[in-house]
This record gives structure tokens, sequence and C-alpha cells, in this order.
């Protein structure tokens, strides 16, 4: 669900977000930034998230370097 359908609004009582997922450097990174700019308190599940090595350059990050920067 689009973190716009759920953004506060007068008179509701969402107050936090709590993330997971899979792609910790692509969907889990843009969801937590686009919760916190709409007024979330966020926190993220880093348990039940995942990633994958990344390539960059010619050079090779593991997943587990990329996930832990978030």
């Amino acid at each position: 669900m689009p973190v716009r359908a759920v953004a506060p609004r007068p008179g509701h009582q969402v107050e936090e977000a709590v993330i997971c997922g899979a792609m910790s450097h692509i969907c889990v990174d843009a969801c937590s930034r686009a919760a916190n700019d709409f007024g979330f308190k966020v926190t993220v599940v880093h348990d039940a998230c995942a990633s994958r090595d990344l390539e960059f350059g010619g050079g090779r990050g593991p997943a587990a370097d990329g996930h832990a920067a978030f």
C-alpha cells in the first residue's frame, strides 16, 4: 500500500509505520523515508527485511553490508 494512502490526516489515529520487506536498499529505504516525510514515527524490523548483493562500477558489495546501512 502506498504510504500516501495512509498518511496522517485529521481525525485519524495512525502515528507509526512499522516497515518490513524485501530489497532493503530500494523498497524498505524508500518506504521508510516517505513515511518519515509524512510525519510517521518509523520502525524498521531488520529481522523481517532482506536484500541481495549489489554491484556498482565493477565492484560487488555483500547484501549484509547494504542491509546493515539501514
